[in-house]
């Protein structure tokens, strides 16, 4: 495409068709031949992706005396909200406990926010998952932790 075709009007016309990324290649030759294009740049913006979801796992040992604090920290930009409301989906391990595995949910407040939850020194082990299920479709997994192991921390 010659410099003179490529234009932020082009790259609309182009979105307008259902063509997003030749209107991001479009507006990458509008940049590429004046960077401080405000229109290419606004339009641009408007086209980026919005951040994945996530799921984040920590451990707080001696927290609470004799247990420890499990916190999920999660976030859901509000580009990609799927309108209904989301879970955190935890599957506990212990493998010197009776029952061995626990499953449980908690249901978020909000696209984006902290939670603590008691849980038992270790050994042990949590696996969790984002989760969100919209009123008569299935289950959409949105983002899963980073496994988390810990070990016994006697407090004091």
């Amino acid at each position: 495409m010659s410099e003179a075709l490529a234009s932020p009007t082009l790259a609309l016309l182009y979105l307008a068709q259902g063509h997003p990324r030749r209107a991001r290649a479009t507006l990458a030759e509008v940049l590429e031949a004046e960077p401080e294009n405000g229109y290419a740049l606004a339009l641009l913006e408007r086209l980026r992706e919005p951040p994945e979801p996530k799921l984040d796992l920590g451990f707080i040992a001696g927290a609470i005396e004799g247990a420890g604090e499990i916190e999920l920290r999660w976030s859901v930009h509000p580009g990609r909200d799927p309108g209904a409301p989301l879970h955190v989906v935890l599957a506990f391990a212990w493998p010197r406990a009776h029952e061995g595995l626990r499953y449980t949910s908690r249901r978020c407040e909000g696209l984006a926010g902290t939670l603590r939850l008691p849980a038992p020194l270790g050994p042990a082990s949590l696996a969790a998952a984002l989760v969100c299920n919209p009123p008569g479709d299935r289950l959409h997994t949105l983002a899963v932790a980073d496994s988390l192991s810990w070990s016994h921390a006697p407090s004091g």
